[in-house]
C-alpha cells in the first residue's frame, strides 16, 4: 500500500511515522486452537527493508507437513529508504504494558531492538521511519509491502514495489483489470444505481474465487470454503463473459454428484475434487439438486453447445448412502470415485447426472407429498426438521426443472438416450408397473428400490431410453407436483405455504395474530410456475403488506414468527432481522 500524510494544521510539524502490520503466518483455525503453540513454530527473520517469517511445519495434529511459505512485510520511504528502525515480534513492540492500538513502542519512543533473527514469537512487521519535519500543507508518502510467496524469494517481489512509480504503475495496472472485468458485462438501463449494481454483479463471481464466502474466522459462519451452491452460482456471471472457461468447469463439478443424487457439499483444491463436510458431517441440503440444471441450462442457451450433455463424468461416491441416512461400515476405498460392481471407474453423461439429481427427489417426500427438507433447503437455518420436515418452495423448482429438461430434450430431436440401467427403475411410468402418485408409500418404496440397486455399486450397464417416452415421463411428473401444490397448499390468507416442521405442521399463515409468512416460498412459486397470474398478483400484495421493510424498501426474508422454532430451524433464535431470521438478502430481492 501506498500511504500518504499530510499536514492540515497551519503549524510545521516533527512526526515519527511507523508502520505497523501483524504477520499471523498460519491456518485461521489456530485462532481458536493451539495458537501459542504455533507460535513456537515462527522463525523470523529482520532484513534492510522488512520482517519475513517462515514457519517450520504446518501445525495438524491429524499428520503434520513442512511449511513452505513465507509471509513478509516490507517498507520504504517516497526515496526508497529502508526504515530505520524494525520490530520483529509483537512482545517488544507492545511489551507488556499495551496492545497494538497503542503500542508502547511507539508512544515511548522505544529504541531499536537489536535483532536479527527471532524463534517462536508472535510476529509483526513494525517499521519506524526516520523522523521528518512537515510545513502546513507538505506531504510525504510512505510505501508498505504485504506479501505471502512459496516459490518466489521475497526480495524478488519487493523489486516490484519499491518506489513510488513502481507503486502507482501498479495501482493504475490493478484498476485497469478491475474496470475491464466489471465492463465485460454491459448493462444499460435508466436506473445509474441499478447499472452500477450490476457492475459489481461480473465482479463479485471473481472475489468470492479469491477469498471464499465468509472468509473471516470470527464473522459470520467463517472459515471461507465454497460450498455446493456457491460452485454453481459463481458460474453465472462467468458463462456470460467467458462461457469457454466455464465448460471444462461444468464438467468437473458434476463429479460432486452422488448415483443417489445428493452431492459432495465442500470442494476440495483440485478441479473436480470434492470433500464430503467440512465437519465431517452426514448432511444433505435438498435444494442442492436444483442448481446444478439451472447453471447448465443458462450455459446452453447462452453457448448453444448441447455437446455439453454427452461429456461424461465420474459420480462422487463416499461411506455416505441413501442420501446420507446409512453409513457404509466397510468403506475402505482411498478415492472418492464411484466404481461398479466389478471394480471399474463408472462414469455417466452430464445428462444423466442431471436426470438422476432431480428424478430421485422427486419420490423423496414427507407425510404430505413434498420433498424432504432434510438437512435444510437454499435457507441453511431451517435445519432442525430432517425426519418430517418438508420445502415445498423447492419441491415447486423441482417441477420447474423436470419440465425445462423435457423442453430441452425435445429441442433436442433425438430418438435415444444411453443411461445406466439403474435409472429406468425411476422412470417408473416407461415400464409395466408405474405407481401412483398421490401414494407416499410408493413412492418411498420406489426410491429404497432405487437406493438398493445402486448402493454397493452399480451394475455398469447401459441402457437405451426412448427420447420420446422419457420427455412424457419428466412431464408427467412434472405436472402433478404443481397440481398437487395448487391443491394443497395455496391459503386463504392469499399466498402459497412453502414449509412443514419436524411435527408435521403447516409452518405458514395465520397463527392467532400472528401472520407467518416467508418470502422462499413466495419467489419460488413465482420462479417455478406453479402460481397463476392472478395468485401472483395476490402474493405481491401480500408481500408488500407483510415483508416489505417501508424504510429500507426491501423484503425480509421472513415474518417475525414472535417464537423459536426448534421443530423447523435454527434461523428463528436468531435476532429477528439478522441472518435467516427475517434479514433482507438480496439475491431472493432481485
Amino acid at each position: 500500500m501506498l500511504v500518504t500524510l499530510t499536514n492540515i494544521s497551519r503549524n510545521k510539524i516533527q512526526i515519527t511515522p511507523t508502520a505497523a502490520i501483524p504477520i499471523y503466518g498460519r491456518s485461521a483455525n489456530n485462532l481458536r486452537d493451539h495458537r501459542q503453540v504455533t507460535s513456537l513454530l515462527n522463525r523470523i527473520k529482520v532484513i534492510r527493508y522488512g520482517v519475513t517469517v517462515k514457519p517450520t511445519l504446518v501445525f495438524d495434529e491429524s499428520g503434520h507437513k513442512k511449511n513452505d511459505t513465507t509471509y513478509f512485510v516490507f517498507g520504504a520511504d517516497e526515496n526508497g529508504l529502508p526504515p530505520e528502525s524494525i520490530f520483529p515480534t509483537i512482545e517488544y513492540f507492545c511489551k507488556d504494558c499495551s496492545d497494538l492500538e497503542n503500542p508502547v513502542a511507539v508512544y515511548q519512543n522505544l529504541p531499536h531492538p537489536n535483532l536479527r533473527y527471532v524463534e517462536g514469537k508472535e510476529a509483526i512487521g513494525g517499521l519506524r521511519f526516520k523522523k521528518r519535519k512537515l510545513l502546513p500543507q507538505e506531504n510525504v508518502s510512505y510505501i508498505v509491502v504485504m506479501g505471502i510467496t512459496k516459490n518466489s524469494p521475497p526480495e524478488g517481489i519487493w523489486q516490484g514495489f519499491n518506489s513510488l512509480a513502481k507503486c502507482n504503475r501498479a495501482l493504475e495496472k490493478t484498476k485497469e483489470f478491475w474496470l475491464k472485468k466489471s465492463e465485460e458485462i454491459n448493462l444499460k438501463s435508466p436506473d445509474k444505481e441499478f447499472n452500477n449494481w450490476f457492475r459489481w454483479v461480473s465482479v463479485q463471481p471473481f472475489l468470492r474465487k479469491i477469498y471464499g464466502c465468509s472468509f473471516l474466522p470470527d464473522f459470520d459462519y467463517g472459515r471461507g470454503g465454497r460450498g455446493w451452491r456457491d460452485l454453481w452460482q459463481d458460474c453465472l456471471s462467468l458463462i456470460l463473459t467467458s462461457p469457454e472457461q466455464v465448460r471444462p468447469t461444468l464438467i468437473n463439478n458434476f463429479k460432486g454428484v452422488r448415483i443417489d443424487g445428493s452431492n459432495a457439499t465442500i470442494i476440495g483444491q483440485r478441479p473436480g475434487e470434492f470433500i464430503a463436510d467440512r465437519n465431517n458431517i452426514s448432511r444433505v441440503w435438498m435444494d442442492h439438486g436444483v442448481w446444478p440444471f439451472i447453471t447448465t441450462l443458462f450455459y446452453l442457451n447462452q453457448t448453444q453447445d448441447f455437446a455439453l450433455l454427452w461429456e461424461k463424468a465420474t459420480y462422487f461416491c463416499d461411506q455416505h448412502l441413501c442420501r446420507s441416512r446409512i453409513i457404509n461400515p466397510n468403506w475402505k476405498q482411498k478415492d472418492n470415485i464411484l466404481r461398479d460392481k466389478s471394480g471399474r471407474t463408472y462414469e455417466g453423461t452430464l445428462l444423466e447426472h442431471i436426470l438422476i439429481q432431480n428424478l430421485t427427489q422427486f419420490f423423496n417426500v414427507g407425510p404430505h407429498n413434498h420433498i424432504r427438507l432434510e438437512g435444510a433447503d437454499w435457507n441453511d437455518g431451517l435445519d432442525m426438521a430432517k425426519e418430517f420436515g418438508e420445502s415445498v418452495a423447492f419441491t415447486a423448482m423441482y417441477a420447474k426443472n423436470l419440465s425445462d429438461i423435457a423442453n430441452l430434450l425435445r429441442q433436442l430431436k433425438i430418438n435415444k438416450i444411453e443411461v445406466c440401467q439403474e435409472l429406468k427403475i425411476l422412470l417408473d411410468s416407461i415400464g409395466k408397473n408405474p405407481i401412483s402418485y398421490n401414494s407416499v408409500s410408493q413412492k418411498l418404496n420406489l426410491l429404497e428400490t432405487y437406493f438398493k440397486a445402486v448402493n454397493w455399486g452399480i451394475t455398469g450397464k447401459k441402457i437405451n431410453v426412448s427420447s420420446a417416452s422419457l420427455i412424457e415421463d419428466l412431464e408427467k411428473k412434472s405436472s402433478w407436483i404443481k397440481r398437487h401444490i395448487q391443491k394443497s397448499e395455496w391459503l386463504r390468507e392469499g399466498f402459497f405455504n412453502g414449509y412443514y416442521d419436524n411435527e408435521k405442521k403447516r409452518v405458514e399463515g395465520k397463527f392467532g395474530k400472528t401472520m407467518r409468512m416467508t418470502l422462499t416460498s413466495a419467489t419460488f412459486a413465482i420462479m417455478s410456475g406453479v402460481a397463476t397470474d392472478s395468485q401472483i398478483a395476490s402474493i405481491w400484495k401480500m408481500a408488500n403488506r407483510y415483508l416489505r421493510d417501508k424504510k429500507l424498501k426491501g423484503f425480509h426474508l421472513n415474518t417475525n414468527f414472535g417464537a423459536e422454532q426448534h421443530s423447523l430451524g435454527r434461523a428463528f433464535s436468531f435476532s429477528y432481522g439478522d441472518k435467516e431470521n427475517g434479514a433482507l438478502f438480496n439475491n431472493i430481492e432481485v
